[in-house]
């Protein structure tokens, strides 16, 4: 008698079938079978649907980053589709946040001045500037860094930035990946980066350190890492952008390319992965 398929298997056949001949209605049943990582998503980034956000408006977003992922998925690039479609869907709920003009004109320029700050500083210290060597340097009180560290979090993609000027290809994430899990292929480009995103992150304080941590590895919600920090969630969110800040500018010391420009939902790298390989021992 033969043993009957499991899920995953099940699941690895209909994406053969897919791919090869794009049948609708298998296209409709995979896009039903990962709905759910959509609420998985606005649940992570903290969208409660309080203003100047609607939920309802976010889930609608995500579907249409899920939709674009299972119409883009190739499977034979050895990343799970969960992670491949987890950056797309926020990438596109991020950028329909860009699209309503969420951020003013003269706060978006703020932001733009503290990336450079943070360049500059890490160049002239060698290290990540701490908060009041941005503030002494950007000539602020504690207070106005704080709050454009907040309107960052607005701006920044968090670890979902392509390594690339095209947007396409690895991001910060999925370079952290076990390398087993991938093709040889795409295993080795994935190494030789990786190392480099974990010198990166081995720079930056030791509370930003265990704050990515928590929120990539553990997947807990900024919220929760708040809990553990003992810090507010608005806390949380000024240090996850000044960390982010930091590694882009470290990455770019060191030849690793972060896109600068706006990205769509098409252009967003494959996978959502943890700090596993960059944790502290």
């Amino acid at each position: 008698m033969k043993a009957p398929e499991s899920l995953e298997d099940d699941t690895e056949k209909k994406w053969e079938r897919f791919v090869a001949g794009r049948d609708p209605e298998l296209r409709q049943q995979l896009i039903l079978q990962y709905v759910h990582l959509v609420n998985h998503v606005v649940h992570r980034m903290g969208f409660d649907g309080s203003p100047p956000f609607d939920k309802e408006d976010l889930i609608s977003d995500g579907i249409l980053g899920l939709i674009s992922a299972v119409d883009r998925f190739d499977p034979g690039r050895g990343i799970q589709f969960a992670t491949y479609a987890t950056i797309r869907i926020r990438g596109q709920i991020l950028d329909a946040l860009r699209t309503r003009d969420l951020l003013p004109r003269p706060a978006r320029r703020r932001v733009k001045q503290l990336q450079d700050a943070v360049t500059a500083l890490i160049g002239t210290l060698g290290a990540p500037p701490t908060e009041e060597e941005l503030a002494e340097y950007l000539n602020l009180t504690l207070d106005q860094l704080r709050q454009t560290l907040m309107d960052a979090s607005f701006e920044i993609w968090s670890m979902d930035a392509p390594l690339s000027d095209d947007g396409e290809g690895f991001c910060l994430q999925n370079v952290l990946k076990s390398p087993d899990e991938s093709q040889p292929a795409v295993r080795q480009e994935m190494t030789e980066v990786r190392d480099q995103i974990r010198d990166a992150f081995r720079q930056l304080p030791h509370r930003q350190r265990v704050l990515l941590s928590l929120y990539y590895y553990e997947e807990l919600t900024m919220k929760d890492v708040g809990k553990v920090l003992g810090i507010s969630e608005s806390r949380v969110s000024q240090l996850h952008a000044q960390a982010i800040l930091s590694l882009r500018s470290l990455l770019r010391s060191a030849g690793v390319v972060v896109a600068r420009k706006e990205p769509s939902a098409g252009n967003h790298a494959a996978s959502e992965d943890s700090l596993s390989a960059a944790r502290l021992p």
